[in-house]
């Protein structure tokens, strides 16, 4: 499989993006009591601790393959060129920005049988190959793809 490199967001807390999905975030935030030099106390917001996915599964991903080009050569088969699209992280923690995730996927439809590929997430944004590439027998195949595994570094 050969292209582009391609990054797009994947996640944005407080705002929503079709096709993407995102665990909502706590809305309150804590306070801490500090001392000063009088005897009132007085609350300082903190930074809340953001709890985040240990251990991502393949199944907290969601996206298809999007056909965008196909040429057909009669009874010798059809070369089509597809993208990755519709990304959906499914998981109820938000990934970790400082911890990227390998997605492995597999590829369906095509001549040689089931291909694999990757793509990396890394917190909020996802970087795919923008294009790759199957033979299939017939005009009617159909490309689709699946999650099969995650690997965090």
């Amino acid at each position: 499989m050969t292209g582009i490199v391609v990054t797009v967001a994947l996640l944005v807390p407080g705002r929503s993006i079709p096709g993407a999905a995102f665990a909502p975030s706590a809305t309150a935030e804590p306070v801490v009591i500090t001392s000063s030099s009088s005897d009132t106390p007085t609350p300082t917001p903190s930074t809340p601790s953001i709890p985040y996915n240990p251990a991502p599964k393949a199944s907290d991903f969601s996206f298809k393959a999007k056909v965008t080009e196909k040429k057909c050569f009669g009874s010798a088969g059809c070369s089509v060129r597809y993208t990755l699209a519709d990304f959906d992280y499914l998981g109820v923690l938000p990934l970790d920005p400082a911890k990227p995730c390998t997605v492995i996927y597999e590829v369906t439809g095509g001549e040689d049988g089931t291909e694999t590929g990757s793509f990396t997430v890394t917190g909020l944004s996802v970087s795919f190959t923008e294009k790759s590439t199957v033979s299939t027998k017939t005009s009617k195949a159909t490309i689709s793809v699946r999650p099969v595994d995650v690997l965090c570094r």
